[in-house]
């Protein structure tokens, strides 16, 4: 349907085109623009004429004659279109010139003068019941323009649901895209082989290693139609660079246990070219013996380097599923241990829970950047606190040992930890002094040189950053700011004025100067839109999903 991209450009039919193209008497200007419109549309020439006959049908009906049996006779071979009334009624030649009652707009469709029917047939009677021919080109431009504006919006709105149909069936496909147009919010572009079909790509959606560049194609990922668009006569695609089914694809293409069903992906939360965390669990077709986490990662992690190096050398870690969302936590935040976690009161509507874990192993648990316990958040769709031991009962946290460490192997974990970092610090590069200060000097003259408490207060700040900036956000800013870069795509371009020709040189300057500053904006901004959330940093869940849609 939308592979064949029309080489004619799209027939924009005015008024005046339209009756000039209905005024002629030979319609083939009108039968080929139909075709034009077929085209450009991705629409049947049959849905085509049939729209164009409801439209026409309407205004003859309403305006001229309720009892009209209207017809119209498309001529393929000629390209020929002719208009009829089969059930217009003959009246005398006299009758017409002397009865002010028969206005030109009756005559035109549903009389017909007594000479004028027997030329077609000898024997015909006044009163008969004739088929008379409706000349197209004596219609008012008054009555164009209504045939053509019932024409033009039914067009547009069967254009877009034929769309909205066509590429419901690729949500959560790849789709190849062209950058047309970059705005402060993200980029707008079209589909390859589909230019009508807008698409896009908003910021929060791009990988930080993807390479955009105006008139680029780039293959992306189809998420959803943009709802703010439900009530335009356009269709505008979301598309992503960051979605979750890029990995989804991955994996059922290097394994062939998740391809057959035997592992089941549960949930998904990506950091596009840094880290992804994958909720897995076993099906009835599993094997009894089978190792979920072996199975994927492999001999001496080779399988999940594998996955990796398809990523680009995104880190991927693979946990298990658990349905108490408790224990889903606790499993989602490994490689770190967990002494305690209880669920605590929410500031909003969120599920909030304080996390404790051995005091060697803060860093692990938060992760770099704060990218292992925002990835946890993700999946489980929760808030999560986390906290050392020490320093939890300060605060007075209930440590309850619910985790997967029991009070008598801490001691072990500890050491064990101890043990690596001065391992690891033997083998680190020189690093600058640390900056030892607040709380965090405690902490890091607890575990050594092989800390870098700079790197860890970062990643500290990083984590409670992205709570402040996923959970606090206020909904008015997060609903607006799609509509904000649809009013980007639809802004008029105004046309330029004797004075700003005279100045083009310093405008292109400015111009230059202002994209310059999009382009850095673009680095650090984010799109707080809930829609999208679900296929960057949010977790996806693989429930809602149609299996057979893979």
């Amino acid at each position: 349907m939308l592979e064949n991209q029309s080489q004619n450009p799209e027939l924009k039919i005015s008024s005046k085109k339209a009756r000039s193209l209905l005024k002629s008497n030979k319609t083939i200007d009108f039968f080929l623009s139909l075709e034009n419109l077929s085209r450009d549309k991705k629409l049947k020439i049959s849905t085509v004429k049939q729209i164009f006959q409801e439209a026409f049908f309407q205004v003859i009906k309403n305006d001229f004659d309720p009892d009209a049996d209207l017809e119209i006779v498309y001529d393929d071979e000629k390209k020929e279109v002719t208009f009829y009334n089969n059930n217009a009624i003959v009246i005398e030649d006299a009758l017409e010139e002397a009865d002010d009652d028969y206005s030109a707009e009756e005559m035109l469709v549903s009389f017909v003068r007594l000479s004028d029917a027997r030329k077609e047939k000898s024997d015909v009677q006044i009163g008969d019941i004739v088929k008379k021919q409706i000349k197209h080109d004596e219609l008012k431009l008054n009555e164009v323009k209504k045939i053509f504006s019932i024409f033009q919006q039914n067009l547009a709105k069967e254009a877009k649901q034929s769309v909205l149909d066509f590429y419901s069936s690729k949500i959560g496909q790849k789709i190849q895209v062209k950058i047309e147009e970059f705005k402060n919010r993200g980029f707008f572009g079209s589909v390859v082989g589909d230019m009508e079909t807008k698409v896009f790509l908003p910021n929060k959606e791009i990988n930080k290693n993807s390479k955009i560049a105006l008139g680029k194609k780039i293959d992306v990922y189809f998420i959803e139609f943009a709802k703010e668009f439900q009530n335009k006569s356009e269709t505008l695609l979301i598309v992503s660079l960051n979605s979750p089914l890029e990995v989804i694809n991955v994996l059922k293409e290097t394994f062939e246990e998740i391809a057959n069903g035997s592992i089941i992906i549960k949930k998904i939360a990506r950091k596009a070219g840094i880290r992804t965390k994958i909720a897995v669990e076993k099906s009835h077709l599993a094997s009894e013996g089978l190792n979920i986490i072996g199975t994927l990662i492999g001999q001496s992690g080779d399988r999940n380097k594998i996955i990796s190096e398809k990523l680009n050398n995104e880190k991927i870690d693979f946990v298990i599923y658990k349905e108490d969302l408790q224990e889903f936590i606790v499993e989602s935040l490994k490689p770190a241990n967990v002494i305690s976690i209880e669920r605590v009161v929410p500031e909003t509507h969120i599920p909030a829970f304080n996390v404790v874990v051995p005091n060697s192993q803060m860093s692990v648990a938060i992760g770099k950047a704060g990218m292992n316990t925002i990835l946890s958040s993700e999946l489980s769709q929760s808030r999560i606190n986390i906290e050392t031991l020490d320093k939890a009962k300060e605060k007075g946290w209930s440590i309850l040992w619910n985790g997967n460490v029991k009070e008598h192997e801490l001691e072990e974990i500890e050491k064990h930890s101890w043990q690596n970092k001065k391992v690891i610090s033997q083998f680190s590069t020189r690093r600058s002094k640390a900056r030892r200060q607040n709380d965090f000097s405690n902490y890091a003259n607890d575990f050594g040189k092989g800390f870098n408490i700079d790197e860890f207060k970062k990643d500290f700040e990083d984590f409670e950053a992205y709570f402040e900036e996923n959970n606090l956000v206020a909904s008015d800013e997060m609903d607006t700011s799609l509509d904000m870069a649809i009013n980007d795509f639809e802004a008029p371009k105004l046309e330029k004025t004797s004075q700003e020709q005279e100045s083009e040189s310093q405008e292109s300057q400015e111009k230059a100067q202002s994209n310059n500053k999009q382009i850095n904006r673009l680095k650090n901004y984010v799109i707080n839109d809930k829609d999208f959330s679900d296929f960057a940093l949010d977790g996806i869940d693989l429930d809602d999903f149609d299996d057979s849609e893979w």
